[in-house]
C-alpha cells in the first residue's frame, strides 16, 4: 500500500523537521489499529517489525525561492501488506517483511489507507498547532535505535560504532551520536 499526502502547513520550514518521524509514528498507530502488531522505528523513515524492514516513509518539501517560505511538504508513505515471500527478491527475502508474513492474515489495504490518513491528519493537526507531546512520547516508544549502538556506513570510510540518542527541543529533532 502506497500512499502520498500533499501538506500545504502555514509554518516555518524548521518547524516541519519532524514531518518524516510523525508519518512514521502515524504509520505505526495504523497498523496497530488494523492489523493487531506494532512495528517499531528505525531512524525516522523505515517501521521494523521482528527485525525486518515493514515500511519505509520519504518526505519532500518545496521552499518559494526569494523568501524561504514554505509551499508544500510531501509526504509518502509504503507498507507492505499482502506480500508472500517469494514476491521479495532474493536478496532481500532476510531483510524484508509483510504484515501478511508477521499475521498470518490479509490486510485489508483500503482500511489500512483509510487508517493512515486519519492518522497522519491528527498528529499533522498537532504539528501545526505546536503540540508535539503526544507524538514524541509514540516515537520515543517506538523507536528501535535510541540508545543503542548502530553502526553508521558512509560512503568510503569504514564502519564506526555510535550510541544513537535523540531529544526534541523548541520544536527541532536533533540527533547527538557519541563515539564508543
Amino acid at each position: 500500500m502506497y500512499l502520498s499526502a500533499l501538506l500545504r502547513p502555514q509554518l516555518a520550514p524548521e518547524k516541519i523537521l519532524p514531518l518524516t518521524a510523525l508519518g512514521a509514528v502515524a504509520a505505526c498507530d495504523a497498523v496497530e489499529r488494523t492489523c493487531g502488531v506494532r512495528p517499531q522505528i528505525k531512524w525516522t523513515n523505515d517501521l521494523v517489525l521482528n527485525g525486518k524492514k515493514l515500511s519505509g516513509t520519504l518526505t519532500e518539501l518545496s521552499l518559494e525561492g526569494e523568501s524561504g517560505a514554505l509551499q508544500y511538504a510531501v509526504i509518502g508513505i509504503g507498507v507492505n501488506c499482502n506480500n508472500a515471500s517469494e514476491d521479495f527478491p532474493p536478496e532481500l527475502r532476510d531483510v524484508a517483511t509483510s504484515l501478511y508474513l508477521e499475521t498470518g492474515k490479509r490486510v485489508q489495504r483500503a482500511a489500512l489507507a483509510a487508517a493512515l490518513i486519519e492518522e497522519l491528519d491528527k498528529l499533522y493537526a498537532a504539528l501545526q498547532s505546536g503540540d508535539t507531546a503526544s507524538y514524541l512520547t509514540a516515537y520515543r516508544r517506538d523507536c528501535l535505535t535510541l540508545g543503542r549502538e548502530v553502526q553508521l556506513l558512509w560512503q568510503d570510510l569504514k564502519a564506526t560504532h555510535f550510541r544513537r540518542n535523540a531529544w526534541m527541543r523548541s520544536g527541532k529533532y536533533c540527533r547527538k551520536m557519541e563515539c564508543r
